[in-house]
């Protein structure tokens, strides 16, 4: 693309014609090396409400969520050293969930080691026509349950979700809360990871950051890209929204909403008062909440981009009519 040249303007970017890159999401890693990430079983906000929105079209009860589990903080500490080697391995998210490549779910030896009752393979459609990625041959030999989530494909991955969700918490309550999942994809890093960390922000207070940061130091090697990224945080917005309205949550913020109105009404009723300057608002409430026009500066803190520069002022900005 070209782009018309001026005396004493230097580009810096080269110009693409293309629609705008969405925002990245930051990641941030825990400093401190002692440091650990909690997760709190989910809690409703409405205190007389006995059951909880999972955000998934369905509730569960208080009994089902303490049975699943088992009203347990779940600790993530950064303790255990990570080798190359791990990534072959499965670990364990959850006291009662484990992340981990499809070909832990042929390893017989540790599945009843680690007391597996499940296996939950998240497969592309492709191979589940093709009968790829089966753990059907193990579970039936240990006499464990295997399921599957199948996808088309990335778009399609956070409609398996729910479908995931449903099938650990009935196999955990239909064990009493006794039972292990073993969640596998072909390496254990994208798909299946997707889904345990869905999971966790369905079951847990956890937000995307606390549960990617969560799995991260249990499985270092999971992958989340961009797309993943923006595909979970979607989901929790949508679980979010429905415990709101299903907690009340939301009607409250409206009445309130209505009644600080009406108060606003009622206070100014009968006064009529000139139309005030933007100088006649930039010291008065927005001085205590740091709000004035001197804060939109910091919308552009840390942005370095600069597309053009001016290398030289003097000839350069006439022939530009930036002159005096």
């Amino acid at each position: 693309m070209d782009t018309p040249s001026f005396p004493g303007v230097s580009r810096t970017e080269t110009p693409v014609a293309r629609p705008p890159s969405p925002p990245y999401i930051h990641i941030p890693t825990v400093a401190d090396q002692d440091n650990a990430v909690t997760l709190n079983p989910i809690t409703t906000t409405s205190s007389s409400s006995t059951t909880f929105d999972l955000g998934l079209g369905n509730h569960i009860s208080r009994a089902d969520v303490l049975t699943i589990t088992q009203n347990r903080v779940q600790l993530s500490p950064r303790t255990q050293e990570w080798t190359y080697e791990s990534r072959r391995q499965a670990q364990p998210i959850l006291s009662f969930l484990y992340l981990g490549p499809a070909s832990v779910a042929r390893d017989t030896a540790f599945l009843r080691r680690a007391g597996i009752t499940m296996l939950l393979a998240a497969r592309d459609s492709r191979q589940a026509a093709a009968r790829l990625l089966a753990v059907s041959k193990s579970a039936a030999e240990l006499g464990l349950d295997a399921d599957y989530v199948d996808v088309a494909g990335r778009a399609e991955l956070i409609s398996g979700i729910p479908l995931a969700v449903g099938k650990i918490n009935q196999h955990l309550l239909g064990r009493g809360g006794q039972g292990k999942v073993l969640v596998c994809c072909e390496t254990g890093n994208e798909r299946s990871a997707a889904l345990v960390a869905a999971y966790i922000m369905t079951m847990y207070d956890a937000d995307l950051v606390r549960a990617l940061q969560f799995i991260h130091y249990r499985r270092f090697c999971t992958n989340f890209d961009d797309d993943i990224k923006f595909l979970l945080r979607s989901y929790g917005d949508i679980v979010a929204a429905r415990r709101m309205v299903d907690g009340g949550g939301l009607v409250q913020q409206q009445q309130q909403g209505r009644q600080e109105n009406q108060q606003r009404l009622a206070v100014g009723e009968g006064k009529k008062q000139a139309k005030r300057g933007i100088s006649d608002t930039s010291m008065d409430e927005d001085e205590e909440l740091a709000d004035g026009p001197e804060s939109d500066l910091q919308r552009f803190s840390g942005r370095h981009l600069t597309p053009f520069v001016d290398s030289g002022r003097g000839a350069g900005d006439e022939a530009m009519g930036l002159g005096g």
